[in-house]
């Protein structure tokens, strides 16, 4: 039998339409490896900058990027806030991209009027506008009055601050500023 090129066209069709429907696809198999950063940062200053000028800056020693979150250690966070302008310092925070930020160990919140805070973990929420203590304990300084207590919670945009386990020395001074 004699194979002609129409026969040799044919057959090449039907082999190609075969693999087509009868043959998986090509598949390149992607595998995601849990605990390896995006992006690694070292010694980094960060900036947001808006039309009337610099509103919130980010320092840290080192920082690793996984997914929407971001861990940075040696955190100084200054933002302009609703009450002025606020500081945190803290050894550890967990940005969790446009929702919270989770500042651990040795946590400061300070205000520009002298308002000072310290607690070992401070969670802000980013929709609400608030940090909480959870249940740790916090100790405020305005001045020569401090405030002791747990589980605090400080609405940025009105100033307002609730606590549970209040422990007061007010000043008098401070009271009448």
């Amino acid at each position: 039998m004699d194979l002609n090129i129409r026969h040799f066209i044919g057959a090449m069709t039907l082999l190609a339409l075969a693999a087509v429907f009868l043959l998986k696809p090509y598949h390149v198999s992607v595998s995601r490896k849990e605990g390896v950063p995006q992006v690694a940062f070292f010694d980094f200053d960060s900036y947001t900058i808006f039309p009337e000028g610099v509103r919130d800056y980010l320092k840290g020693s080192a920082a690793w990027k996984f997914g929407k979150k971001l861990m940075v250690y040696d955190p100084v966070l200054n933002r302009l806030g609703d009450q002025g302008r606020e500081k945190v310092v803290a050894e550890e925070a967990l940005f969790v991209i446009n929702k919270a930020i989770e500042l651990k160990k040795k946590v400061v919140l300070e205000r520009d009027d002298g308002w000072r805070m310290r607690t070992p973990y401070l969670y802000y929420d980013m929709r609400m506008k608030a940090y909480t203590t959870d249940k740790a304990p916090f100790v405020i300084t305005y001045g020569e009055s401090i405030v002791t207590g747990r589980h605090l919670r400080y609405y940025q945009k009105s100033g307002k601050i609730k606590a549970l386990n209040i422990h007061a020395k007010i000043s008098r001074k401070d009271y009448e500023k």
